[in-house]
């Protein structure tokens, strides 16, 4: 009886113990940082649920976090201790420990060997983390649901702000992630969460500590980056006051392809273009709206161009790596759309000499003016092509050289011009064909050629489309053109008759006075 009690006694130390050190070598294990967190749900449990989900040796313990500590020998083995305001605790029989602002390791270790000191036996003693603490803490700024959150004591400084972001990442371009302010106590840290998200440096991104203070700032000043260079989170990159080129791209991995000895710099305040090296790049200081492009090897020096118009925040000439550059981070380029932006009619105009001849509607000549004008202008797409985007969320069409971007304008009208009744602009109204809007207009005239209405799209300024099809969308011209046989009535039998007429006139005058 007396083997089987020390067997059965053994068996429980040897159970716990392997039990505590698989929990501590999770908690060692578990430490996700980096874009991979990103991936990561918040957690609202507690620990034992978690699987430890904190890192050990840097995880500050504090006022709710509780220890489990279990003494094998004693009647009343298992304490539950929790941490104070103090960084104290209590045990029954035993009175205050003092812990002191530690990491979890640490706080095991003393309690551990505090409880031994003031046992009058050797017993074993093991503690493992139960739970871990609530903190409440303060979120401002560039954020959508700034305030007062209560969180889980195992989040850090990002896991809060995605918190007060809807649980997603800020966008980079409005929220600048590179110089979070965390007040907390007496210490004021100044925070690069990018060097977090890309270089996997966890000093910048810490746990958070209870009553802490988060400021996010808005992005005053940004550069742009693209070409052969990792930026899975965006190309707008915030920077810093007096940041050289090189420490904003030290940021990123190259791709495989890159050539780091050709970097292309466009500065905005003077629209001026230059290549220089990385290594050169530090002497380089980026400015607001400046772009960094990493060349490929086999591009340079053939950079391609594309030109952007229409509801951008800054439009203009922008270089691209052929069939690479999405329309996604060129419009991240050029500062975002627009409030006027209708991203749904977006498309891209494209040089192809495949694309048949485009004519203008016979007879109409005699349209409005400025009609007119546009449908002579869009003779000159008989060389081009038009790419709508496929998905207007996440834009992924590529470019090639010389290709256009046009963005046009929320549009809620259709204009009627030609031979209706009421010429001007119709309210639009979503899936309603052609016919319907004639009939809006009042009818067709009886000058009208039925046979040859026309819808116009304009594509950029000054350029627009004949489309093949009568689908009608906001923003198109509906041209009804003259019949033919009043064309030539009007422009070449009615001038004939008036020559004729004149030349009789004339003659019989000639004739009169002869007589």
């Amino acid at each position: 009886m007396k083997h089987t009690t020390i067997s059965f006694i053994y068996l429980i130390i040897l159970n716990f113990s392997l039990t505590t050190a698989q929990i501590l070598n999770q908690s060692l294990s578990n430490n996700l940082i980096g874009i991979d967190l990103l991936k990561q749900k918040k957690s609202q449990q507690t620990l034992e649920n978690t699987n430890l989900d904190v890192d050990v040796t840097k995880y500050i313990v504090g006022n709710g976090d509780e220890f489990l500590i279990s003494v094998i020998g004693l009647p009343s083995t298992s304490y539950i201790l929790k941490i104070d305001a103090n960084y104290d605790t209590y045990i029954p029989d035993m009175g205050v420990l003092k812990i002191g602002r530690v990491n979890l390791l640490e706080a095991q270790k003393v309690i551990s060997t505090e409880v031994k000191n003031r046992l009058y036996s050797k017993y074993s003693v093991y503690v493992v983390p139960h739970k871990l603490k609530r903190v409440n803490l303060q979120i401002s700024g560039a954020v959508k649901n700034p305030g007062t959150y209560t969180l889980d004591g195992n989040l850090r400084i990002l896991d809060a702000v995605k918190s007060a972001n809807n649980d997603t990442l800020p966008v980079l371009s409005e929220s600048n992630l590179r110089e979070v302010t965390v007040i907390s106590g007496s210490d004021t840290l100044s925070l690069d969460l990018f060097q977090f998200l890309y270089k996997n440096d966890i000093s910048q991104n810490p746990y958070i500590d209870p009553n802490t203070q988060i400021f996010i700032p808005f992005t005053t000043n940004k550069a742009f980056l693209s070409g052969a260079i990792k930026c899975p989170l965006g190309t707008t990159i915030p920077i810093k006051k007096n940041e050289s080129a090189q420490s904003v791209l030290s940021l990123f991995p190259f791709e495989n392809y890159a050539d780091t000895n050709k970097i292309l710099i466009k500065k905005a305040s003077d629209n001026s273009s230059f290549s220089l090296s990385y290594a050169q790049s530090s002497s380089v200081i980026v400015e607001d709206n400046d772009m960094i492009v990493v060349l490929q090897k086999e591009e340079y020096p053939f950079m391609k161009y594309i030109k952007v118009t229409g509801e951008v925040k800054r439009p203009g000439d922008y270089p691209i790596i052929k069939s690479k550059t999405t329309v996604k981070e060129i419009i991240e380029r050029c500062d975002g759309l627009t409030e006027l932006a209708d991203i749904s009619r977006a498309c891209i105009i494209r040089k192809s000499l495949d694309l048949s001849r485009l004519q203008n509607p016979t007879g109409s000549e005699n349209i409005r003016p400025e009609v007119y004008s546009g449908l002579k202008k869009s003779v000159l797409l008989k060389d081009f092509s038009v790419i709508y985007l496929t998905n207007t969320s996440i834009p992924a069409e590529t470019f090639v050289d010389e290709d256009l971007l046009y963005i046009p304008k929320k549009d809620n009208y259709v204009y009627m011009s030609g031979n209706v009744r009421n010429t001007g602009a119709l309210p639009y109204s979503e899936g309603k064909e052609l016919s319907y809007y004639i009939k809006l207009a009042g009818g067709l005239t009886k000058r009208a050629d039925k046979s040859n209405i026309s819808v116009v799209t304009t594509l950029s300024d000054g350029v627009s489309l004949i489309k093949e099809t009568k689908t009608v969308l906001p923003g198109d011209i509906i041209v009804v053109p003259d019949r033919q046989q009043l064309k030539f009535w009007s422009t070449v039998l009615v001038p004939s008759i008036s020559v004729v007429l004149a030349l009789a006139g004339f003659l019989f005058n000639v004739y009169t006075q002869q007589d």
